[in-house]
């Protein structure tokens, strides 16, 4: 099962317990490319445990995922070209 989480301001709130329409409005289409992409696996278990923050802020929004190497790397092909992907730097 993937958990969905949505940051700002650096604390995290399950998108599940969000009511705010405003927040939800700007953040379904985002999560809606993600759940479409990562849909495609023939696998599901395979992305148990994986977590997708989506990340907002007053000026950027974006996500980023966290689990095991494997759920995450999974996750990644199998986004592939439906969303950009931007390596974190250190």
């Amino acid at each position: 099962m993937i958990e969905w989480t949505v940051e700002f301001e650096g604390r995290q709130k399950l998108l599940s317990d969000i009511r705010s329409a405003e927040v939800l409005r700007l953040v379904e289409p985002l999560r809606h490319t993600l759940v479409k992409a990562l849909g495609r696996t023939a696998d599901p278990d395979s992305l148990d445990g994986l977590k997708v923050v989506i990340c907002s802020e007053k000026e950027n929004w974006g996500f980023r995922l966290e689990g095991s190497e494997p759920a995450v790397n999974h996750a990644i092909s199998l986004l592939g070209t439906e969303v950009l992907v931007i390596p974190q730097s250190h």
